[in-house]
């Protein structure tokens, strides 16, 4: 591999519910609100979401690694607000500025979003969805 190692880590005790979630297994978020980090590394944000399960009372719904992503990586987690608010900070101060791509916290999900989520995040594998009352461009106009 050489020069063409972009990054690396090394999980020697990791933290079963991010192991599951790595093998698959989702889960709906059901929190009080949601939080995402996005890392321009596979291996970093890893290593971000093992301390985060290590430090805070979160769960993940879902973690996308590279496939599809171009090489990137995401993660979503669930829980208290407060509990969100410090992975964030744990997550993006363990990332740093170099692999950090974004993060947001979006509290009180609506349940039409918390449906959307579930689905997963992979456009290929959700259903057309339409919100009751949208506007259509063939209606507009």
């Amino acid at each position: 591999a050489g020069d063409r190692v972009l990054d690396e880590t090394l999980l020697p005790d990791i933290h079963p519910d991010l192991r599951a979630a790595v093998l698959g297994h989702r889960k709906a978020a059901e929190a009080e609100g949601i939080a995402l980090l996005e890392s321009s590394s596979t291996a970093s944000l890893l290593a971000a979401a093992d301390e985060v399960l290590k430090a805070c009372a979160v769960e993940i719904p879902e973690i996308r690694l590279a496939v599809g992503l171009g090489g990137q990586a995401f993660l979503v987690l669930d829980g208290a607000l407060a509990d969100l608010e410090a992975a964030l900070e744990i997550g993006a101060r363990r990332l740093g500025p170099a692999r950090l791509r974004q993060q947001a916290l979006l509290p009180r999900l609506d349940d039409t979003l918390r449906e959307l989520l579930a689905a997963g995040s992979r456009f290929g594998d959700c259903d057309f969805f339409s919100p009751a009352g949208a506007e259509h461009p063939a209606e507009v106009g």
